[in-house]
């Protein structure tokens, strides 16, 4: 979230109480799902994530995100890791590689 031209990382607080959680189960494996999505968002406390999945890409959270697809699926990327295995269905309709 923007605000005041200082970018906030949303729902960080959520996910920060949920690791101990995790940790005293001993989970495995956790699938986090991003708030806003994005380079800015919570999630990317995650330095080494598994996978990174980016479902469609659509004309959502476009104050934030830009007005083109093209615009928000950069944005969206931010949440890739270099090393973690990535999806993102419409790579090739929007050109992005």
């Amino acid at each position: 979230m923007i605000n005041s031209g200082r970018i906030i990382l949303q729902n960080l607080n959520t996910y920060c109480n949920s690791f101990p959680v995790f940790y005293e189960n001993q989970c495995d494996i956790v699938v986090l799902e991003v708030g806003l999505g994005g380079r800015f968002d919570s999630t990317n406390i995650i330095k080494q994530p598994l996978v990174s999945v980016i479902t469609t890409i659509s004309y959502d959270h476009m104050e934030i995100l830009g007005d083109t697809l093209e615009k928000i699926a950069y944005e969206k990327a931010g949440i890739i890791k270099q090393g973690a295995m990535f999806t993102i269905p419409q790579a090739l309709k929007l050109r992005l590689f």
